[in-house]
């Protein structure tokens, strides 16, 4: 799986996660089209880890993005993470 994180006008951080088979720069070209403004922070891959002693799943991000020339960034995976915590 790949991801980008962009930044909404606002500030808000808005994580979008997509298949590997898609390019990152066709991905975010889409997005800045639909929502204007929003901006590319970081880019990657990721794999996400089923912690059950947690009841939650972790996400880790790692790589970089040849087609956006950016990385990924240590914060992302805490991001993502953060929005995939299982709820009872």
């Amino acid at each position: 799986m790949k991801y980008i994180m962009f930044i909404q006008p606002g500030g808000q951080e808005l994580p979008i996660i997509f298949p590997s088979g898609f390019e990152h720069a066709k991905v975010a070209r889409m997005m800045s089209n639909t929502y204007p403004g929003i901006k590319t922070r970081s880019a990657g891959f990721i794999k996400f880890i089923p912690n059950v002693e947690q009841n939650r799943v972790d996400a880790i991000c790692f790589g970089k993005s040849e087609s956006l020339k950016l990385r990924y960034d240590e914060m992302d995976s805490s991001i993502i993470g953060m929005l995939t915590d299982i709820k009872d």
